[in-house]
C-alpha cells in the first residue's frame, strides 16, 4: 500500500485533537501508533517555591567544560533560570525555598541527542495492546527525568503525538524531558526506515491520518517540496537518511536521494534556518554528505574505515557525530542461522555481548513494560527459526547482525579516528528502538568511556557538547548564570565515577523539581 506524503501542518501537528477523537480512532488504529488513552498519572511534580524561586546550598557544582568543581557553592534560581553560582549569593527573596544539597555534586541536566519518543521500543504492535503501548510511551518520558535526562532530541517521530507531548510537558501536566524535534524524517519513498507502516500493523494507515507519518517517503519533487513545508511547524532541524543499504534482514539496496533532492532540501533548510542531520552508517553515504553543511552524522560508519584526512575535514567544517554505540551492543548476536555463524571476536565484542546479556536479563519495569520486553526477546528466535535471509519475506523486520558487529569493530576504529581529529562526539542511544530503552543512557556513557573517552569528556559530551549539537547551548548544557535551571543532584562525583549519573537524588527542569515528584 502506498504511503501518502505531503501532509499539511495541521495534519502533522495535532492542534485540537481531543481525547474523544483518540477513542474514536479505534483500538486497532490506536495500537498502530500507541495512542490508546488510559488512566495514567501524568503529573510532573510541584514547582519549587510559590514564585519558582529556590536556593540550593552546600553544593559541589561541576563545571562540565573544564572538569573542575566549585565546592561549597550556592545556586540561586529564579524564573526558571540560574541567577548566580558560587559563594557570594545575593540575599534571600520572599517565597524562596532553600534546599540543602548536603554536599552533593550538581551538574546540568543530561541530554540524549538521538531518540524516538513516540516509538514504544518494539518490533511489532498487536492491535489488542494499544493501552500497553500508550503507557509505555508515557513511562518512557518519566524514565528520562528519573535518570536526569531533561532534554532529548527526537530524530524522527509521529508529529501530532510529539506536539501533544511537547505541549503537556511544557505546561507541567506530563512528566518528561524537553523535546527538540524534527517531526517526520525527510526520506525518499522506500528509504530508511524501509518498513511500510501496514507491515507493522494493519490499522497503521488509518492511525497515521491522526498521528502524522514518521517518514515523508516522497516520490516526486513536488511531494518533497510539499512535505518540507508541511513538516516545519515546531521543527528544530531536518533529518535525512542517506544510506542505500537496508539495515533489515533479507533486504538489500534501498533508494537514496538524487542530487536535485539534496539541493532542494539544503536550500529549504538554509532558508528556514534549520540545521540538517543525517542517519549514516555507510562510507558511501558519509563521503557523499561530507560535501554538505551537515550539523551531525547519526550512528557510526561501519562498513569501511574513515581516513584521518576525512575526519579532519568534517572536524574543520564543525560537523559532529552522535555514534549511538548502544545499538551495536543491542543488535550483535553470538550467532544465527544464515550469514556468518560467528561474529568478530575481540575483547570489546565479548565484553559488550556479556553486558547486553546482563542488561536484558534484568530490565527494570520502569524502563520497559515486561510484556513488551518479553515480546522483543521472543522476536529474536526468528534469527534461528527463520534465518536472516528469509526474515523480510516472513514479515519479520530484524536488524542485520552483520552491520552491528561491524559497528563494534570497524565502527569503533572510526569513532577513535574521529575523536582524535577533534570531531565533537555526542551522546545518544537511539532509545525507542527495540532493546534500547529510555532511562538507560548510562549504557551509551559506559561504552564511550570504555572506548577511551575520559570521564570529563563523556560528561561534557552528554551535556555541553550535546547542547551545541542541538543548537541550545545558549540556554542549556552548563550550570552557569543565565542558563535554564535544568539540574541534577548526584550522590557521587561523576568526574571520578560515571556511575554516579545513574541515580540522581534530585532533578530540576527550569527550576521545577521533576524527580522525585513529591
Amino acid at each position: 500500500m502506498s504511503v501518502r506524503v505531503g501532509l499539511t501542518a495541521s495534519e502533522r501537528n495535532g492542534g485540537g485533537l481531543s481525547r474523544r477523537e483518540f477513542v474514536r480512532l479505534g483500538v486497532g488504529a490506536a495500537a498502530a501508533a500507541g495512542l490508546m488513552p488510559g488512566c495514567v498519572r501524568r503529573g510532573a511534580g510541584p514547582r519549587v517555591g510559590p514564585a519558582g524561586a529556590a536556593r540550593l546550598v552546600n553544593c559541589n557544582v561541576v563545571d562540565v567544560r573544564s572538569g573542575s568543581v566549585k565546592r561549597g557553592a550556592t545556586v540561586c534560581i529564579a524564573g526558571g533560570r540560574i541567577v548566580t553560582v558560587g559563594s557570594d549569593a545575593p540575599p534571600p527573596v520572599a517565597g524562596e525555598e532553600v534546599i540543602d544539597a548536603g554536599g552533593r555534586h550538581v551538574i546540568p541536566g543530561l541530554i540524549d541527542a538521538h531518540c524516538h519518543v513516540t516509538s514504544s521500543c518494539t518490533f511489532r504492535i498487536r492491535p489488542t495492546e494499544a493501552g500497553r503501548h500508550y503507557r509505555q510511551l508515557i513511562n518512557q518520558l518519566r524514565a528520562c527525568v528519573r535518570t536526569g535526562v531533561t532534554t532529548v532530541r527526537d530524530t524522527g517521530g509521529f508529529p501530532r503525538m510529539l506536539a501533544r507531548f511537547v505541549d503537556e510537558i511544557s505546561r507541567g501536566t506530563l512528566a518528561g524531558p524537553r523535546i527538540v524535534r524534527c517531526n517526520s524524517i525527510v526520506n525518499v519513498y522506500g528509504g530508511h526506515p524501509d518498513v511500510p507502516p501496514a507491515e507493522m500493523n494493519r490499522f497503521a494507515e488509518i492511525a497515521l491520518l491522526f498521528t502524522g507519518k514518521m517518514s515523508l517517503w516522497f516520490e516526486t519533487d513536488s511531494e518533497l517540496a510539499d512535505g518540507l513545508n508541511g513538516n516545519v511547524e515546531g521543527a528544530a532541524f531536518v533529518k535525512l537518511t542517506v544510506d542505500d543499504e537496508s539495515i533489515f534482514c533479507g533486504k538489500g539496496r534501498i533508494p537514496a536521494y538524487e542530487d536535485r533532492h539534496l539541493k532542494m532540501i539544503f536550500d529549504f533548510a538554509e532558508h528556514r534556518g534549520l540545521p540538517v542531520v543525517c542517519h549514516c552508517m555507510t562510507k558511501r553515504g558519509f563521503e557523499r554528505m561530507a560535501a554538505y553543511p551537515v550539523r551531525s552524522f547519526e550512528h557510526i560508519v561501519s562498513d569501511e574505515p574513515i581516513t584521518a584526512a576525512q575526519a579532519a575535514a568534517i572536524a574543520q567544517r564543525g560537523t559532529a557525530v552522535v555514534p549511538t554505540m548502544t545499538i551495536c551492543e543491542a543488535y550483535m548476536l553470538d550467532g544465527w542461522r544464515g550469514g556468518f555463524k560467528k561474529g568478530p571476536d575481540n575483547d570489546f565484542v565479548r565484553e559488550r555481548l556479556a553486558a547486553k546479556r546482563a542488561y536484558l536479563a534484568a530490565v527494570p519495569e520502569w524502563q520497559c513494560d515486561p510484556e513488551i520486553h518479553k515480546a522483543n526477546m521472543a522476536a529474536l528466535r526468528a534469527y534461528k527459526t527463520i534465518g536472516c535471509a528469509a526474515a523480510a519475506r516472513n514479515h519479520k523486520f530484524l536488524p542485520k547482525p552483520r552491520l552491528f558487529h561491524a559497528a563494534a569493530t570497524t565502527g569503533v576504529d572510526n569513532l577513535r579516528t574521529l575523536r582524535d581529529a577533534g570531531v565533537t562526539i555526542g551522546v545518544g542511544m537511539d532509545a525507542g528502538t527495540p532493546f534500547n530503552y529510555f532511562g538507560a543512557l548510562h549504557r551509551e556513557i559506559d561504552i564511550l568511556a570504555r572506548l577511551g573517552m575520559t570521564a570529563t569528556e563523556v560528561l561534557r559530551a552528554a551535556t555541553f557538547d550535546n547542547a551545541r549539537i542541538l543548537g541550545v547551548a545558549d540556554r542549556l548544557g552548563a550550570v552557569e548564570p543565565g542558563k535554564l535551571a535544568d539540574l541534577c543532584l548526584l550522590d557521587g562525583n561523576p568526574l571520578q565515577d560515571l556511575s554516579a549519573l545513574r541515580r540522581p537524588a534530585m532533578v530540576f527542569e527550569e527550576g521545577r523539581r521533576v524527580h522525585p515528584s513529591s
